[in-house]
């Protein structure tokens, strides 16, 4: 079932929108599938694509980086760095224009540490420092996150929490 289903949507990848893959995204982190690497990349490549033209809402971005920080733990380094650096950069500017909501900074900080996290969780954080450009902008969402505070209720805060 699944192989039939990776080919059908790689046979449409091209036609799909910003929304589409960050659906897909969200789904297979949602059911804890683990599509094989080649076909993540392919997605990925999809989504670097849109994500240069700035396609994906404030809901997208934040749904995408959750789906890519949780789809992290099985599927190690699928996700470019550039998609990501250009994810946080809109995760961020979002966030600076009050657009994302509360959970989508939450989600958006909490795929940042996930991804942040060295590769090999044995190994020491210091012999494999985090990329500078998703720290500083990692950075750039708590200070986003500080300054939306007073829109964040109990859960919202709970979930801060939780990430940090």
């Amino acid at each position: 079932c699944m192989p039939e289903l990776l080919r059908k949507i790689s046979r449409v990848m091209g036609f799909m929108s910003a929304q589409d893959i960050s659906t897909l995204l969200w789904a297979f982190a949602t059911l804890n599938l683990q599509p094989p690497h080649e076909f993540m990349e392919s997605v990925c490549t999809r989504a670097l694509a849109l994500a240069r033209r700035t396609e994906f809402s404030p809901q997208g971005v934040p749904n995408a980086l959750w789906a890519v920080g949780k789809l992290s733990s099985v599927l190690p380094s699928f996700a470019p760095p550039e998609f990501l650096v250009l994810m946080f950069q809109q995760a961020v500017e979002f966030a600076q224009a009050k657009a994302l909501t509360p959970q989508g900074l939450c989600n958006s900080l909490g795929a940042a540490a996930v991804l942040l996290q060295p590769a090999d969780q044995n190994q020491n954080p210091s012999d494999q420092p985090p990329d500078p450009q998703l720290l500083k902008l990692a950075v750039s969402l708590l200070k986003a996150a500080n300054e939306s505070s007073k829109l964040f209720g109990v859960k919202d805060v709970g979930s801060l929490c939780w990430v940090l």
